[in-house]
Order: structure tokens, then C-alpha cells, then sequence
């Protein structure tokens, strides 16, 4: 279904100004959208993906091959698949090519715009395809330019190196989510085929065995310095410590080598309720609140529900620092040195008992400015009344900054000694 704006009030189904139906019941036709001027007219077209349709049926039916048109626009709207101006045809049994979609724009800087495609095959895994344009009438991706094999389960495109020209974001997740999944950037015009790992120049992971990485991912300028960012979902893994939640990360860019610690983090704690299951399905980026920032817009599959973090603004970075020893239950409370672009710190304390992962205490000192951030006696006399040794399977401590937005940035936990 195609709805022209401006959009005011409800719509429904009935009342679309396009409804563009697949070529068979079942071939999944939407199943990926991404709007963008691939034919330099000035109007946007939309690509779109049919991951379950039948291959390139010219050569010979290609069992749920994939495919993607593009629907042009036009001064009247979009056209239908009969008016297609390209198809883009799978040419691999069962390879569900369509299944994601991008139009990152002029990956080789032809001035012409570029597209990419993800399929999911049972039997090969992901595989992305980027295609060069022009598009006109129908194209094999036997012809593309590049096929990265390897991710494409979550994908965004933008500028994440900083070059000039479009990247491609993509992550190898898997379901179930595993601590090993991480999100990959690969230059938009690489060549040949290539395994996502060689051809990657950067990438992001969670931050440890108990977190995976990638699901839903967005690419955009979240802090208004310029530079694209990569926003990602976070998920907290069965045997993660309790009060580990999913949340959105975002890792600032441009982006190079390897990078497990973002610089900013929503609802790691804060937000989005603990879960073992796919919580996040998607993240978009946009300035919602009309405040002239970008803001992350998440959608969530456990609450059925959307929610918007407002701000972006400035990212809060921070360092912390903690010279010495790790602490210890007996020993002199921690402190820390918070220095950075956060308007407020705390110092965060959470343990976990041994009888029951359900069994958690958390305790926090009052936001401050800094940039000296440590316990007064009346709280580290509870934790140490919690902590006793040997019926704590886990205490740590970590170090939050806020922005005056409210959006918290939180550092790596730090374990107390034996």
C-alpha cells in the first residue's frame, strides 16, 4: 500500500493511493522498501524486494530466487510492477534475494546510483549483492558488482568512514542472537566476491559474552558533528547479569578498525526491559520533535509498541579513571574521575547473588557535575552490608554520564576483587 502526503488523520487499506501487488500469493512482496532518485529525475522512486518470488523465469524458474523493481516516480505517483523500469532477479535456488533492500546512493562515483540486496538462504546464508546503476528493464545478479557473502541480516547505509562516498553496514546476526554477532562496514565499492570479513574495514560488537550486537541497525548523523554514526541494537543474552537490558547504541564515527565500546548508550539500563528474545525490529532515524537534531526512533516487538529518544545534540563522552588495584568488599570505596561533554556523572553499583540470577541490588550516588565522582559513607555502607564474598556471584561498579537532554552514556563495569 502507497500513501501520498501529506498524511493528517487515519488511513486504511482501503482508502490507499497505490496498492502494488505481488506477481504470486506468498512471494512476500514489501518485504523490504527503500525510497531514492535511482533514475536522476528529481523524484524519488522506491525499490522494492519480493524475497519468495520465482528467479529470472527468461532463463528458467529459479525456485524462490528473490527479486527487487524499481517503481518509478512520476508527477502522478509511483508506477505498478507492470511498469516496473527495472527488475533486479535472483539467480540461486532458494537465495531470497529481496529480503533486505538499500539505495545508499553513488557507491563508485559514476554519477549514477548504486543499489544493494540482501537474500537469506537456509542452505548458503546471507549474501548482499550491490548493483550499479543504471537500472533499466531486467538484470541478473550474475551481473552485479560485488556479492559480500557473510551479513546482511540487519543493513544501513551512509558515509561511516568519512571518504565521501556511501558504506555499507551489515551484520551477520543470527537467531538465535549469539555474543559472537557483530556489524561490519564495507566500503560501497568493493568488487568481486568476497567474504564479509575480508571485506570489511571497521566494525562493532557487544560489549561482552553476555550481549549481541546488530539485529536492527541505522545509519545517520545522531550528534550533529558532521560525520555519520552507526546506531545499533544491543541485547542482552540469557545468563547476562540481571538489570542487563537491550538497548540502542550508537558508535560514533567515521569509523575504523575494530570498536566494541560505543559512545552512547540508551537504555542499557534505563529503558528497554531485560529480554532473551528479539526485542528490537527496527531503528530509523529522524528529527521527530521538529527541534532540528536527530533523533532514534525504535520499534519494539515484546511491547507491540514504537518510542522515540529525543535529543541526539552533542554526544556525552566521557573517561573514566581508576588508578590502583581493582576494589575489594573491605577496602576503601571506589571513585572516579569523570572528565568530558556530560553535563552530570554517577557511580552505579550492582551485584548479583548466588542462589538466584533474579536476586540483584543495584544502588547509585546522586547525579553531579564532577568531576570527582565517588560514595558518600551512608551508601558505601550498603553495598558493603549486600556484598558479603562468599554469596556474591557478581559486584561491579560502573560510571554514567547524562547529557542535559538525558540521554546516558555508560562506561564498561568494573569487577571487584576476590
Amino acid at each position: 500500500m502507497v500513501y501520498y502526503g501529506p498524511l493528517i488523520g487515519d488511513r486504511y487499506d482501503d482508502d490507499a493511493d497505490l496498492r502494488v501487488d505481488g506477481l504470486d500469493d506468498g512471494d512476500h512482496l514489501g518485504r523490504s522498501l527503500a525510497a531514492a532518485d535511482l533514475d536522476g529525475d528529481g523524484l524519488d522512486d522506491l525499490l522494492v524486494g519480493a524475497p519468495e518470488v520465482d528467479g529470472y523465469e527468461a532463463l528458467s524458474p529459479i525456485p524462490d530466487g528473490g527479486a527487487a523493481w524499481v517503481l518509478s516516480g512520476s508527477p502522478t505517483g509511483l508506477s505498478d510492477l507492470s511498469g516496473a523500469s527495472a527488475g533486479l532477479y535472483g539467480t540461486e535456488w532458494f537465495e531470497r534475494v529481496g529480503y533486505g533492500v538499500l539505495a545508499p546512493g553513488d557507491v563508485d562515483g559514476d554519477g549514477h546510483p548504486d543499489v544493494a540486496l540482501v537474500g537469506r538462504s537456509e542452505a548458503e546464508g546471507l549474501v548482499t549483492y550491490i548493483v550499479h546503476g543504471p537500472f533499466s528493464g531486467r538484470l541478473i545478479l550474475d551481473l552485479a558488482a560485488a556479492r559480500i557473502e557473510g551479513a546482511g541480516i540487519g543493513a544501513a547505509s551512509g558515509d561511516l568512514t568519512g571518504d565521501g562516498l556511501p558504506d555499507l553496514a551489515l551484520s551477520d546476526g543470527s537467531y538465535p542472537r549469539r555474543a559472537e554477532d557483530r556489524v561490519y562496514v564495507v566500503p560501497g565499492n568493493v568488487e568481486g566476491i568476497q567474504d564479509v570479513v575480508s571485506a570489511a574495514v571497521a566494525g562493532v560488537a557487544g560489549e561482552d559474552e553476555f550481549e549481541a550486537v546488530g539485529y536492527a541497525l541505522a545509519v545517520g548523523d545522531t550528534d550533529g558533528d558532521g560525520a555519520d554514526d552507526l546506531v545499533v541494537d544491543l541485547l542482552g543474552l540469557s545468563g547476562a547479569p540481571t538489570g542487563r537490558r537491550s538497548a540502542i547504541a550508537v558508535f560514533s564515527g567515521p569509523l575504523a578498525g575494530d570498536r566494541a565500546e560505543p559512545h552512547v548508550v540508551y537504555g542499557r539500563y534505563e529503558y528497554f526491559p531485560y529480554d532473551s528474545s528479539i526485542s528490537v525490529w527496527g531503528i530509523t532515524l529522524g528529527d521527530a520533535t521538529g527541534d532540528g537534531r536527530t533523533d532514534v526512533v525504535v520499534a519494539q516487538d515484546w511491547s507491540q509498541s514504537i518510542l522515540a529518544v529525543a535529543g541526539g545534540g552533542p554526544a556525552c563522552l566521557f573517561e573514566r579513571v581508576a588508578p590502583g588495584p581493582a576494589p575489594t568488599f573491605t577496602g576503601a570505596p571506589p571513585s572516579a574521575f569523570a572528565v568530558g561533554t556530560c553535563a552530570q556523572y554517577r557511580l552505579v553499583f550492582e551485584l548479583v547473588r548466588y542462589w538466584s540470577s533474579e536476586d540483584w541490588a543495584g544502588w547509585s550516588t546522586p547525579w553531579t557535575e564532577g568531576p570527582s565522582v565517588e560514595p558518600d559513607a551512608d551508601l558505601w555502607a550498603q553495598v558493603v552490608d549486600a556484598a558479603w564474598p562468599d554469596l556474591v556471584e557478581d559486584l561491579h561498579y560502573r560510571v554514567e554520564g547524562r547529557t542535559a537532554e538525558g540521554a546516558i552514556s555508560s562506561s564498561p563495569p568494573v569487577a571487584f576483587a576476590e
